[in-house]
């Protein structure tokens, strides 16, 4: 019974460190030259649906450690050339998947239309739990100063009025005339 049970925790532990050791990596580089892409842009997508993102490092290398086992598209870019996307890509368990990717130069830059759209403070924030609201620095610019405290209990006791003054009936205090 305890080889059994040996033997049990010995297959679990080792399909555990299996699915683990699942990766991907490799290596971008320029097609012409063979020159290494530092800080180049890598994804990973499934089904169309962008999974997860690197950059590749000084020597051009990328990883993505802990994957699921499946087939998904890569895709490398960097600024001036052409992105290279690389479909059907299988990840298997188990294993530090290679794939190399080579860049190809576009020939010139090609500019897309870029649409700029202003950005508005939602005026209900689906996240917060407690009642509230939005207030920017603008709509704060537009409110009058406050002159004095709001709520006289806020003030320091020394500056609070004294009971006479808070009497409706109360008279104004006297000055004294100044003699010269």
């Amino acid at each position: 019974m305890v080889r059994y049970l040996l033997l049990f925790s010995a297959l679990l532990f080792t399909s555990s460190l299996a699915l683990a050791q699942t990766s991907l990596n490799g290596k971008v580089t320029i097609g012409e030259t063979g020159e290494v892409v530092i800080y180049g842009n890598v994804a990973i997508y499934k089904n169309g649906v962008l999974i997860t993102g690197t950059e590749t490092d000084l020597d051009g290398n990328y990883n993505f450690a802990n994957m699921d086992p499946g087939t998904y598209d890569v895709e490398a870019s960097y600024v001036g050339y052409q992105s290279q996307r690389v479909t059907g890509v299988k990840v298997f368990a188990g294993r530090a998947n290679k794939l190399d990717i080579q860049l190809v130069s576009s020939g010139g830059i090609s500019l897309t239309e870029v649409v700029v759209v202003e950005y508005k403070v939602p005026l209900v924030e689906q996240d917060n739990t407690t009642q509230g609201q939005v207030i920017t620095s603008d709509q704060i610019k537009t409110y009058p100063p406050v002159t004095s405290t709001p709520w006289p209990l806020l003030r320091p006791v020394w500056l609070r009025p004294t009971k006479a003054e808070q009497s409706p009936c109360a008279v104004p205090a006297q000055t004294r005339p100044t003699t010269t």
